[in-house]
């Protein structure tokens, strides 16, 4: 969900605080999920059979263009195994490493025009978030400075702009429960930058600074 659910803190939604998103990681019921809403996934990529289900163009095929970050050993290892992870659910990512200054200029520069078209369907920067407020307005307001995604939801809006002008807790837990339905963007974990080991008698070396 768009809150985090560590530490531990009455500001995430009681439905959410077991750490189970809504749509768990699940690839036989991915391939079911798309096989009742109108995709052959007997292929990879999966082809849209049924447009009136699926939604888009019949012969449609379930391929997606992930950019990531270049570089980070670790973070291609983990983009090869959702490669292969999705491919089993009959969709198809094709996998392109970016460097990251240029990935994150191009990938988040606001809704594409003509001149700053988008170059991604799927992309990840391998950044976290840092969280000042646990409202949404920063990410997934339409408009918003850091909705890169450029994810327009009027009802999103509703409840976000409700959780900052109510004092009420149940508005904050109807905005992230909405949002942990909608997936905006897929929640994954950061891959490491750097290790610090520190001899457990040295004094002041924490708190360290998240930036």
């Amino acid at each position: 969900g768009p809150v985090p659910v560590l530490p531990a803190s009455d500001l995430v939604s009681p439905k959410l605080r077991d750490g189970r998103s809504f749509w768990p990681f699940d690839v036989d019921r991915a391939r079911d999920l798309l096989t009742e809403n109108g995709w052959d996934t007997s292929v990879t990529p999966a082809v849209c059979v049924d447009e009136a289900k699926a939604g888009v163009p019949e012969g449609t095929k379930l391929s997606f263009l992930l950019r990531y970050v270049e570089g980070r050993a670790a973070l291609t290892r983990f983009m090869e195994q959702f490669k292969l992870d999705a491919a089993k659910a009959g969709i198809e990512l094709r996998l392109s490493e970016v460097y990251g200054s240029v990935l994150v200029a191009e990938d988040c520069p606001g809704p594409p025009t003509p001149d700053n078209p988008k170059l991604w369907e799927i992309s990840t920067w391998n950044g976290g978030w840092v969280y000042d407020y646990p409202t949404g307005e920063a990410l997934f307001q339409s408009g918003a400075a850091f909705n890169c995604s450029n994810y327009p939801d009027a009802h999103a809006d509703a409840l976000i702009d409700k959780s900052v002008t109510s004092d009420d807790i149940e508005a904050l837990y109807e905005y992230q429960e909405y949002i942990s339905e909608q997936v905006p963007v897929l929640f994954l974990p950061n891959t490491p930058w750097r290790l610090f080991e520190v001899a457990s008698d040295l004094r002041g070396f924490t708190p360290i600074n998240p930036y």
